[in-house]
């Protein structure tokens, strides 16, 4: 079926909000704990953060039998309330646990948008559509990932000139508040251009029937271990990049500075993003996720093979280019790596979770397996901090490798049960 490009739209937004949410419970959380002055365990502890996307399944049957319009406004008037709570948290100097509680509570706004989203995209387009327009899906939630996580993050080290790191923190949640009101209209008017139909059954044994037939699906047992390993060693250096990219390099880090840490995940990672992703998502229309899921899986391993790399070897190097503010330059290929490497092997996992996904139950199934993968990233990262003050930075960058191994094994009994081709 081709479907016109306008029709992506809508989702292109709903993707962009996504990685809003995501980025403020991953990067930022971490950022934000780092340079409040707290140690690298509090940042592998703020890992809990990602817990509301392994159970917002929950929320799945609910999502499937709703209307999004209304539950979309709803949510992001939630996320508006927190984000000012938020603001005025750091503004008044209030404790560290008080504050991770606060993004905790936006964290579970995030994963139930993120289950709108979602449903909304499987229910719209057929497989060969997902497909293709994954790669587009991928870029611009990569888009809110380094707008959130990139560019606003640079203007933390100009506004808290004068005033405490705080204020400057206060700053950014208050902007993303404003952005997150200025979108309400637009988005309820591009949700009106998508065909929605509610289903009348809601009734508990509904809710209960979407989660047993994920459950009874063939090999599900496989498919369980499958998520839970795919990005199980990501879950351990995700959240510790920022913390040595920050750290000096008396500290095994490379001394960077929030501005420096702002640039190189805004402009620099937007474009090897979006690039990922499109790469991935076109990769996979034209060969096939079985012929090619192998490749962008070893994609997402390769940044921390770098990692590694510098974790060993500190590289210094200054890259100046004119009219640009001076960076690490080994710290710039890192970003192009990683973030090239994730979006291509983000684009394998998605559709690969498409496929094995009910259309009738849409949320639910997407949900439950969203939930799996993410509990992989979870589980690892809780302990991060304290391996890494255990064992320092390149052991723990080599650790992370070795906990990837048993994902890509797993890719081999996998791929007989990958649909081969996507015609458009």
């Amino acid at each position: 079926m081709k479907i016109p490009s306008l029709r992506f739209l809508p989702f292109a937004f709903l993707a962009f909000f996504s990685g809003l949410y995501s980025v403020m419970a991953q990067d930022v959380s971490a950022l934000l704990i780092k340079t409040l002055g707290f140690s690298n365990e509090w940042v592998g502890y703020s890992s809990i953060l990602i817990l509301p996307w392994s159970i917002n399944f929950l929320v799945g049957p609910w999502v499937d039998r709703g209307n999004p319009r209304v539950m979309v406004a709803v949510i992001q008037s939630l996320a508006i309330m927190l984000l000012c709570v938020l603001s005025w948290a750091l503004w008044i100097g209030w404790s560290l646990h008080v504050i991770l509680g606060l993004l905790l509570l936006l964290a579970c706004v995030g994963a139930f948008y993120e289950t709108i989203n979602n449903a909304l995209y499987l229910k719209t387009f057929d497989i060969s559509d997902q497909a293709y327009f994954s790669g587009f899906k991928a870029g611009f939630l990569r888009l809110g990932l380094v707008l959130g996580g990139g560019i606003l993050i640079q203007g933390i080290g100009y506004w808290q000139n004068g005033h405490s790191v705080a204020y400057g923190w206060m700053i950014y949640f208050l902007i993303i508040g404003v952005m997150f009101l200025l979108s309400l209209p637009l988005l309820n008017a591009l949700l009106k251009t998508i065909p929605i139909s509610i289903p009348r059954n809601s009734s508990s044994h509904s809710f209960f029937h979407s989660i047993s037939l994920y459950f009874r699906q063939k090999e599900i047992v496989l498919f369980i271990f499958f998520l839970l390993l795919f990005r199980f060693g990501e879950g351990i250096s995700m959240r510790l990049v920022i913390p040595f990219y920050l750290d000096l390099p008396t500290q095994n880090g490379l001394g960077l500075s929030v501005k420096e840490v702002g640039f190189l995940k805004g402009v620099v990672s937007l474009i090897s993003s979006v690039l990922g992703g499109l790469g991935g998502g076109w990769l996979i229309s034209k060969k096939g996720l079985r012929s090619s899921f192998l490749l962008l899986a070893l994609c997402m391993i390769l940044p921390n093979i770098f990692y590694v790399y510098m974790a060993l070897v500190l590289p210094t190097g200054v890259l100046q280019i004119a009219g640009l503010p001076s960076f690490h330059f080994w710290a710039l290929i890192a970003v192009i790596i990683e973030y090239l490497g994730y979006g291509m092997g983000f684009a394998a996992l998605f559709n690969f979770v498409c496929q094995r996904t009910d259309p009738e139950h849409a949320a639910t199934h997407f949900s439950i397996s969203a939930a799996i993968w993410n509990l992989g990233l979870l589980l690892p990262g809780m302990i991060s901090g304290k391996l890494q003050s255990t064992l320092g930075y390149p052991l723990t960058f080599i650790c992370s490798i070795a906990f990837s191994i048993p994902g890509l094994f797993l890719i081999f009994y996998m791929r007989h049960r990958m649909k081969e081709a996507f015609p458009r």
